[in-house]
């Protein structure tokens, strides 16, 4: 018999709209004066003089002078449309403290045209407490807005005797709404998995969380549901999710996370987008794993179709380190096909398994997750 393997040509690009905080390094984690920030005065470093709010560091002056000062200036233009509409708020936050109560912390954050003429200002006013304190402001950006600068100072109440100034700022956040997401999240990404589209997104924390909906559009206006999953309510450590698209959307394709408390209130994560092309139609053998991702007990089906009748196929299900975990010969029916039982002992424990389906020189794989 001829033998062939078909071959799937599959172009996915992705563009981040916007990122959830859109302050570089803001958290100071690496030099500052090197990475996203501009020096107005002072000598600017990653700071560990005190315990930082966030992270290993916090903004450090250091400077022997009377007032240093940092910025960095975000754009905003993407977001021109409803800035001029006077419809985009922004929100932002920051921690403050100093030494031993001494010298004094500020932060300022000002809405700018393209001209950097400034248009309205957020002043949390100088600052002094030797524990970190938390300042926010949520306010609708003026119409022009097109830069928003961010300004810390740290003011030197000792500089007379040459002591550094030890005004501290940390874990700065500017995000495009009118409050922050009740999550942190990491990072939200596509990949292409045979003919579907498997979205993925980390946390770093979690409030009152109770479900995430991954919704799909094509105009990055309308929005429609893909699928659910659910949340881990209060919970402060790493979590990862996946949620698979079945039937993705061909050419250009936006998808976001909307993330619902347990009282019913939502919020948005970012927008993505995909372009998502194929350079041969589908028409061979195709596998799909459902429910996907799954929890532990749960039973989870394998779907082959476009396969030879009564063909012999073999499915083995490794773990990450490729170690065998289940295998089994299955034969297709009459028509091409196969709904079997990937599982069908439960006894797959908590973890992300590759499975495999063979069969003279075609081979098809989709990735499971068991959370």
């Amino acid at each position: 018999m001829k033998k062939y393997l078909l071959t799937f040509i599959l172009t996915a690009l992705i563009t981040v709209v916007i990122g959830q905080n859109l302050i570089t390094n803001p958290s100071a984690e690496s030099d500052p004066s090197s990475n996203g920030w501009t020096e107005a005065s002072g000598s600017w470093s990653s700071g560990s003089e005190v315990a930082a709010h966030d992270g290993s560091y916090h903004f450090y002056a250091g400077s022997s002078i009377s007032t240093a000062e940092l910025y960095q200036d975000v754009d905003v233009s993407s977001f021109a449309t409803s800035i001029d509409n006077g419809t985009q708020d922004f929100y932002f936050q920051g921690y403050m403290r100093d030494y031993n109560g001494t010298d004094e912390a500020e932060m300022i954050v000002e809405y700018r045209d393209a001209s950097s003429n400034v248009l309205d200002t957020y002043d949390t006013g100088l600052h002094a407490d030797a524990d970190w304190t938390k300042y926010s402001d949520t306010r609708t950006a003026p119409v022009g807005t097109r830069i928003i600068r961010i300004r810390l100072l740290s003011k030197n109440n000792s500089f007379m005797s040459l002591g550094d100034s030890d005004g501290y700022t940390d874990d700065l956040l500017l995000n495009a709404g009118s409050t922050p997401l009740p999550i942190e999240l990491i990072s939200f990404n596509f990949s292409v998995e045979g003919k579907d589209i498997e979205l993925t997104w980390e946390t770093a924390s979690e409030v009152n969380n109770d479900y995430f909906t991954v919704e799909r559009s094509q105009d990055a206006v309308n929005f429609e549901p893909v699928g659910r999953v659910d949340g881990k309510g209060n919970y402060n450590g790493l979590s990862k999710y996946t949620l698979t698209d079945f039937n993705p959307l061909t050419g250009v394709s936006y998808y976001r996370l909307k993330q619902t408390d347990f009282d019913g209130k939502y919020s948005y994560s970012d927008i993505i987008s995909v372009n998502y092309v194929t350079s041969t139609p589908f028409d061979g053998p195709s596998m799909k794993l459902f429910p996907n991702p799954t929890t532990r007990g749960s039973d989870v089906k394998m779907e082959l179709s476009g396969l030879s009748p009564n063909k012999e196929i073999l499915v083995v299900v490794t773990n990450v380190l490729g170690q065998q975990m289940y295998s089994k010969v299955i034969v297709s029916d009459t028509n091409g096909n196969i709904l079997y039982a990937v599982d069908p002992y439960n006894q797959l424990p908590s973890g992300t398994y590759v499975v495999v389906a063979t069969s003279d020189d075609k081979l098809l794989t989709k990735r499971l997750v068991i959370q």
